[in-house]
């Protein structure tokens, strides 16, 4: 019978990089980085076994209250949807219908031959920025998750953003980690879209990528999200699957 278990901060990393060998997911290679960082800002991890044998694992942050799973099986993904915890449930199998879709992309950086021509200044913020980092994540996302930032920053990631009058107007972020890279979390505000500043974003993060020994980077863009995707596809990105992004609703609380 499957069993969920609270991983402990104190346990070995050694059971993730297990799950990440055989989950195989997108995402595999990223999996013990998302737990050193869940594990180190307040996040809670949950691994699925089952006859000894691991199924999978869940990553929750109740402060943003979202999570997401990484597995192979339909009945390990329901498992830990039906814990209950948080707004939204992000897994790369569909296991129920009205999931909202993100295209997930790649792109061999290998063969990324653009120089860095941008309209937009572009610069990468350190830590020393961290309260301006986090006031334009809140006004962006509303729920942020504080500890997460500097977390990020400790464990390698970079904040690229772009500036209108000392004013954040735009900013994304780019997860290396060994020679692959994620880009995710790019916003722009509202007034200052369409004048190339997500696209300059974009490919600043692929020049540092390009210039940093990554060979592979990949990229999670909501489907609905036309323009984002047709600059990716610009730029060489190619679709590698999807991730479905459940919204709980409180009948579905009340089941769980």
């Amino acid at each position: 019978m499957e069993k969920i278990r609270r991983l402990e901060s104190s346990e070995s990393i050694n059971d993730i990089i297990k799950i990440s060998e055989i989950n195989n997911s997108t995402f595999d290679h990223f999996i013990p980085l998302f737990v050193r960082q869940a594990l180190a800002s307040s996040g809670e991890v949950f691994v699925s076994e089952e006859g000894g044998s691991l199924r999978g694992l869940y990553i929750y942050d109740p402060i943003e209250e979202t999570g997401t799973c990484f597995t192979n099986s339909t009945s390990t993904a329901k498992n830990f949807y039906s814990l209950g915890l948080g707004a939204e449930f992000f897994s790369e199998i569909k296991f129920k219908e009205g999931a909202k879709i993100e295209k997930i992309n790649y792109l061999n950086i290998s063969s990324y031959e653009n120089s860095l021509s941008i309209k937009n200044p572009v610069e990468i913020l350190n830590s020393s920025k961290i309260y301006d980092i986090i006031k334009f994540l809140k006004k962006a996302y509303h729920k942020v998750n504080e500890k997460w930032v500097a977390v990020a920053m400790e464990t390698g990631e970079k904040c690229f953003c772009c500036k209108v009058d000392n004013h954040i107007v735009g900013m994304g972020w780019i997860s290396p980690f060994m020679n692959l890279a994620r880009l995710h979390s790019l916003y722009v505000e509202p007034e200052y879209r369409y004048i190339s500043i997500g696209k300059d974003l974009l490919i600043s993060r692929l020049y540092y990528a390009a210039h940093s020994g990554i060979n592979k980077v990949i990229s999670e863009i909501p489907e609905q999200s036309i323009y984002s995707q047709r600059i990716a596809t610009g730029q060489g990105f190619r679709n590698d699957g999807f991730i479905y992004n459940y919204l709980r609703t409180e009948s579905d609380n009340n089941r769980a």
